[in-house]
């Protein structure tokens, strides 16, 4: 139903101009004019220059008029996603009741033309040939304009396509700045190197190992310039690296649980989605508490949706103070500029009194991780 709604919408910013579409309609109408003009010379009925252009003028000006009807019902009835033969059988009814309008509007007008122009009005024998000829050419008539409405719309959906991709490189390479810049605080490198100079005389291994993740993490980020969206288990690799650095950082303090649904390991995100939300949890929810906390993960489908939730048990949301961290904001913004309306975003006060965030994306499958960090 959302992808349906969003569908509709596009129709409708990408119409052609009504004005536009007259304006062909007329110059169509005076070609088939002077066709009509030298047709009709050629047998020995020569019509005059009025009569000729008036007739290709009428025929073509009537169905210019009904351009905007034609666009209306391919935004609400367009022929591709789901219940195609519903369209279709729209469709089908739409093209013979215009054509059928079109057929008794251009038969009336003309014959009160020749009514008082000549004092006589059609003859039935010229009725009844336009009804035989002139109805199915009105049907094809209505389905070349909606195969025309269709192909435009197809192609502004592509160039939309190609800008949306150019904005989440766009922002794709912001956050992986603001990422960078993150890292590179002086507070987290400052406590990073401070537990690596504690840890380098009695715990080489696990200093080398900080030291390891640490350099995981920048050539992480410098890396994700190309790629907007990966898979759910390459971003938890991604997590899994950090949260490494945390745990030899704060120590027993901090206790983490991953607890992805596998089937969602191919799912597809935002690259670098994660980590400022997990930053967050552990910057304001866990190092605020003086005993030890946790951070859990969670993942799973719902529909055609992906959710997942990161929740800590620190202090939670103060009742008059906003949301802590940036890394909320800037994660609410991007994925606003990545999905419009079609994803959710929002935080709450856990079910342990810790501070949740739940974000819930279109399912999309993409291929098995790239550049995993184990």
């Amino acid at each position: 139903m959302e992808d349906e709604r969003q569908l509709r919408s596009f129709y409708d910013r990408a119409r052609i101009p009504w004005s536009r579409a007259w304006l062909i309609s007329m110059a169509i109408g005076l070609a088939s004019g002077c066709r009509v003009y030298f047709s009709y010379r050629a047998v020995g009925h020569p019509l005059t220059w009025l009569e000729a252009l008036s007739t290709g003028v009428l025929d073509w000006g009537l169905w210019g008029a009904l351009f905007p009807a034609f666009q209306w019902l391919a935004s609400r009835f367009p022929l591709e996603r789901s219940r195609v033969m519903r369209r279709v059988a729209v469709q089908a009814l739409a093209s013979a009741v215009s054509s059928a309008l079109h057929l008794f509007a251009f038969t009336a007008l003309s014959s009160t033309i020749r009514t008082v122009l000549y004092g006589s009005p059609w003859h039935l024998d010229s009725i009844r040939f336009d009804i035989l000829w002139e109805f199915p050419f009105g049907v094809a008539i209505y389905w070349g304009v909606q195969c025309g409405i269709q192909l435009h719309t197809s192609r502004e959906r592509a160039r939309s396509e190609e800008l949306r991709t150019a904005r989440m490189r766009a922002e794709l390479a912001t956050t992986r700045l603001r990422v960078l810049q993150m890292h590179l605080q002086p507070h987290f490198l400052f406590n990073t190197l401070n537990a690596v100079a504690a840890a380098i005389h009695s715990d080489p291994l696990t200093a080398d190992r900080m030291l390891t993740r640490l350099g995981d993490l920048l050539q992480r980020v410098l890396k994700s310039a190309e790629t907007p969206e990966v898979a759910l288990e390459e971003e938890l690799a991604f997590l899994r690296a950090y949260f490494e650095i945390e745990t030899l950082r704060l120590g027993d303090k901090l206790r983490v649980n991953l607890a992805p649904d596998p089937g969602t390991s191919r799912a597809r995100v935002p690259t670098l989605l994660l980590q400022p939300l997990a930053e967050n949890a552990v910057h304001h929810g866990i190092a605020r508490r003086t005993e030890a906390g946790s951070v859990s993960l969670r993942s799973g489908r719902s529909g055609d949706r992906l959710w997942i939730e990161i929740e800590d048990d620190g202090p939670g949301l103060s009742a008059n103070a906003p949301p802590p961290g940036v890394g909320l904001s800037n994660t609410r913004a991007r994925l606003s500029e990545l999905y419009g309306s079609n994803h959710g975003f929002r935080f709450s006060t856990g079910p342990r009194g810790g501070f949740l965030v739940r974000v819930e994306l279109p399912w999309h499958l993409t291929s098995p991780a790239s550049y995993p960090l184990t």
